[in-house]
């Protein structure tokens, strides 16, 4: 585990999966990241997760069906630097907006590190985006 581990754990009911299944490899058709919504080539590494949810999991707009979710390599990155033990497939993103948001844009430079060259300029820009709301903010109260 890395130094930046578990910066962003969930609490989530783990008996709401049941078949849960994920394997990494590289994909040999076109398919759409679940997480960033870009397209992940045949040829590239992802992540296929597969699983039911039990009817009580409702409430996240699950209805008992077979669950299917790809993500890109770089998405990956993100979730296994910064984040540990469990997450939401499809609001890894936005749970690292928050997460930057809410400490003010700091970030480990140990997580970073971890992850993809992608990865990197898209948690940079949002540490940016988040520093410039802040100093707009101050601004606006002086």
């Amino acid at each position: 585990m890395y130094d930046c581990a578990c910066m962003i754990d969930l609490d989530i009911d783990g008996d709401a999966l049941r078949g849960h299944h994920a394997r990494r490899g590289v994909t040999r058709r076109l398919h759409k990241c679940d997480e960033c919504a870009e397209m992940i080539q045949p040829g590239d590494v992802c992540e296929l997760a597969t699983w039911r949810c039990h009817e009580r999991a409702q409430w996240r707009g699950y209805n008992g069906t077979r669950e299917r979710h790809y993500t890109c390599a770089d998405c990956l990155s993100i979730r296994d630097a910064l984040f540990c033990g469990s997450w939401y497939y499809g609001n890894v993103l936005e749970e690292v907006v928050e997460h930057i948001y809410e400490n003010s844009g700091e970030v480990a430079p140990a997580c970073i590190l971890q992850l993809t060259e992608a990865a990197k300029d898209w948690v940079c820009s949002v540490i940016q985006d988040t520093f410039d709301e802040i100093n707009e903010m101050e601004a606006d109260s002086e």
